[in-house]
């Protein structure tokens, strides 16, 4: 019996600090213990709101090139056309097609693989030089410039007036900025803290440190400018969990929901001063 027992002990049994499961983060590349506390500590830590913000940078520079290369690639095949349209020549038309990769179509002049010498582009030529070489050869046409009237417009909203000792608040040493009196800075790209708690809690309770864990970092994807503040509207996008693969689209959340955090990225003023003189259209 003592043995039966001895050998129960060594093998762990229902010993509890025994338990050797762990959480891990992949953003962070870190381990730590699987209860919620430990979990919820390690979220809220400076560490993994950076990791989340940058990984959050990455997938959205990566998005932006791809798309980028994709509107790139859709104007040559725009400028293909109209040169073709405007009677160019079929070699150069093949040339040009086939500096994108694809296959001379017959009306091109000679078919695939044809030899017939012709003003060519060299293969693997990009789409971005290729344009550049067609609006080179458009520009002869000289095209009526428009100038913008410098007159001063009614529509123009002047400067506004506001409380500078309104709108910020701060937690150890940590200054933010509250969304619905700085909406009219928000941009594409600006990495954001996003409100997750009830929809009805007040401006008080959202400021509660307390209540810091119902904030999120995240990005704003699309800001969409209103008449007022309280009109502009922002797609945000955040991961709902660190393992996430995908990142989740919110769209129309008010600038209510959201705040900034004083110097966290360029495109976030700095200091209070040039946070209030972005507030008032200055530089």
């Amino acid at each position: 019996m003592i043995s039966s027992s001895s050998s129960q002990r060594k093998k762990g049994g229902n010993e509890p600090w025994r338990n050797k499961e762990r959480h891990y983060c992949p953003l962070c590349n870190a381990w730590m213990g699987s209860d919620r506390q430990s979990i919820l500590l390690h979220e809220n830590g400076k560490k993994h709101r950076e990791a989340v913000e940058a990984d959050l940078k990455r997938r959205r520079d990566e998005k932006s090139k791809k798309e980028k290369q994709e509107r790139e690639l859709e104007a040559v095949f725009r400028k293909v056309n109209e040169v073709a349209a405007g009677g160019t020549g079929a070699g150069e038309m093949g040339a040009l097609a086939g500096a994108v990769g694809f296959a001379r179509p017959a009306y091109f002049g000679g078919g695939v693989g044809s030899s017939s010498s012709s003003t060519s582009v060299p293969a693997g030529v990009p789409p971005v030089e290729i344009k550049r070489q067609l609006d080179k050869k458009q520009q002869s046409k000289p095209e009526a410039k428009t100038v913008k009237s410098e007159t001063s417009d009614p529509r123009k909203k002047s400067s506004p007036v506001f409380d500078p000792t309104v709108g910020h608040y701060e937690h150890d040493g940590i200054i933010y900025l509250e969304g619905h009196i700085y909406a009219d800075i928000l941009e594409e790209g600006m990495p954001i803290q996003l409100w997750m708690g009830s929809p009805n809690a007040t401006n008080d309770e959202k400021r509660d440190l307390r209540n810091f864990n119902y904030w999120k970092t995240a990005l704003l994807a699309k800001v969409k400018k209103g008449k007022t503040k309280e009109e502009t509207l922002c797609h945000v996008s955040y991961l709902s969990r660190p393992e996430d693969e995908d990142e989740t689209i919110e769209p129309s959340v008010k600038p209510d929901r959201i705040r900034l955090i004083l110097g966290s990225d360029p495109s976030i003023p700095s200091t209070m001063e040039e946070a209030h003189l972005a507030l008032l259209g200055g530089e």
